[in-house]
């Protein structure tokens, strides 16, 4: 009798195994942005918003990179005044453009700021390391206890080729990051 159970708690533990490989598959396989450590500088003249972020990329979105499609991510920042019995006032609102792309004859990857600037790196960390600290000039705005800052970091799928937006379904081109902060948690 034992001797034909071990055969099947063998397939068992097997099974197991495939079904928790399968679940870390889709996690080792998403892409990730995550915000960190953001404040609030002010001098004379202007305000800056000052954040790292982080992106990870790996899956479908890194072989797409590496294959010299480009990659752009939309930074999105709102900057509202909460009001009680009324509509929020918007005080700031503006977005931010740039691009990942790699260049198969320089064997570099390209980063391209707001379409203007256009910096070459060696590897990926390299891109990583030079968008870790990003700092926003806000102009002249002064904000109260009740402004609320909302940044969305996210991949910009309208810019994707038209054949990779077929396979959006995918969790390696969800990648966003989301943080609401109150001007008073920053100071």
């Amino acid at each position: 009798m034992m001797v034909s159970i071990i055969p099947y708690l063998k397939k068992i533990n097997f099974l197991k195994f495939l079904l928790l490989l399968c679940f870390f598959s889709q996690q080792i396989f998403a892409g990730e942005i995550s915000i960190k450590n953001i404040s609030f500088k002010k001098n004379e003249k202007n305000s800056y918003l000052i954040f790292n972020h982080d992106i990870n990329f790996s899956g479908d979105a890194l072989m797409a990179l590496n294959k010299g499609i480009p990659i752009t991510i939309r930074m999105r920042l709102q900057i509202k005044e909460k009001n009680k019995f009324w509509f929020d006032k918007k005080l700031f609102t503006e977005d931010k453009f740039y691009q990942l792309r790699y260049r198969n004859l320089l064997n570099k990857y390209q980063l391209n700021f707001h379409e203007t600037k256009t910096i070459y790196f060696d590897s990926i960390d390299d891109i990583r390391s030079k968008l870790y600290n990003f700092g926003w000039n806000l102009g002249e705005i002064n904000l109260s206890d009740s402004s609320e800052i909302h940044l969305i970091i996210e991949l910009d799928h309208s810019k994707l080729p038209k054949p990779l937006l077929i396979n959006l379904n995918d969790e390696s081109w969800g990648m966003k990051a989301e943080v609401i902060k109150f001007y008073r948690e920053l100071l």
